[in-house]
């Protein structure tokens, strides 16, 4: 019988890769986390990817024959978190998983470890990575994937790495999504950067959760498979701020607000010059508002054939009802909360 441990198993996509599994008949499942998690028929285990010997203890104790590696740092964490949890958590779990021979590796990535800032029109898994990385988060996430991918083999472990194209849907913490949040003032004003054409792909939650419980099983029966790369996308090329919009203008806890466009080159502009004009800026922020700006301009649409023709991936919720599970998700909590929707 298989058991499954997903590293992270408390965080947005974590818990929904959690019902991905259960929704499969896994019987034997296991959370990894910095808190205890309590889902029904789940086991939970308090653990740092960061503290190689508590993932050891977990390993030791829980004995998983999976593990789906969904633990990050976000992109508004500094950089050195960004390394210490992207990469070297990375490496303590596979060498752990290793060590207790560990089947299957699945580590959950970012399409975004190849956007170089120009942009990107259907590309797929043969696009190579950047020579610089636009941000510490995409850098150390490129990296933990290559490690991986290197590692494929090694005491028979077999390893795959899914990289999701920006998610949303319940559950995840922010209105809709961490940068496009990070351009809007409740009840106040809201920024579009770039020119509101550049399409994206947005990709609903429980379709990359989906995606990494295939790529698990897929993983066990094709040992060929193990040491690659696959997209992973809602498949539904749109204009980037399309789906946001639809979220936050649903949304009445947000507010009215007025919607202004602005040009990319004024709104890096205006994040350099930052520091002069609000004292408690930091190199951090203005570096993570300069990618912002960046991300939510460009085109930015893949090819997800691979994943389609090798895993068999489908993704089964549309972007546009992925929209509107996400707004009854939220109103349901603001009514819990006696906010208005």
């Amino acid at each position: 019988m298989q058991s499954y441990i997903v590293l992270g198993g408390a965080g947005f996509l974590g818990r929904h890769i959690v019902s991905a599994l259960r929704s499969r008949g896994v019987d034997r499942i296991a959370v990894g986390d910095l808190a205890h998690v309590k889902l029904n028929g789940v086991e939970s285990y308090v653990c740092d990817v960061t503290d190689e010997s508590s993932l050891d203890m977990v390993f030791k104790q829980f004995r998983p024959t999976c593990v789906i590696h969904a633990a990050a740092a976000p992109p508004s964490a500094g950089a050195e978190s960004q390394w210490v949890v992207n990469y070297t958590g990375t490496r303590n779990a596979m060498n752990i998983s290793i060590k207790y021979g560990v089947e299957v590796f699945v580590l959950s990535s970012d399409a975004s470890v190849i956007f170089d800032g120009q942009n990107l029109e259907g590309v797929d898994e043969s696009h190579g990575y950047p020579r610089y990385a636009l941000h510490a988060y995409l850098d150390s996430k490129s990296w933990a994937e290559s490690f991986v991918q290197d590692k494929n083999g090694s005491g028979g472990i077999r390893t795959i790495c899914l990289r999701s194209s920006a998610l949303f849907g319940p559950g995840s913490g922010w209105f809709v999504h961490p940068i496009t949040d990070a351009f809007r003032i409740p009840g106040l004003l809201a920024f579009e950067v770039g020119s509101s054409n550049n399409v994206f792909d947005w990709t609903y939650v429980t379709n990359a959760a989906d995606a990494h419980a295939l790529a698990a099983e897929q993983l066990l029966l094709k040992r060929v498979i193990g040491g690659q790369s696959f997209i992973i996308t809602n498949d539904e090329p749109r204009p980037f701020w399309s789906v946001p919009n639809a979220i936050y203008a649903a949304h009445h806890a947000c507010g009215e607000y007025t919607i202004t466009g602005v040009p990319p080159w004024l709104a890096k502009f205006v994040v350099g010059c930052s520091s002069l004009l609000i004292r408690a800026s930091s190199d951090t922020s203005r570096v993570l508002m300069q990618y912002y700006t960046t991300y939510c301009s460009k085109t930015q649409w893949y090819n997800i054939s691979k994943a389609r023709s090798i895993l068999g991936y489908r993704p089964l919720v549309t972007v546009d009802e992925g929209i509107r599970l996400t707004i009854e998700a939220q109103c349901s909590h603001d009514q819990s909360s006696s906010i208005s929707c």
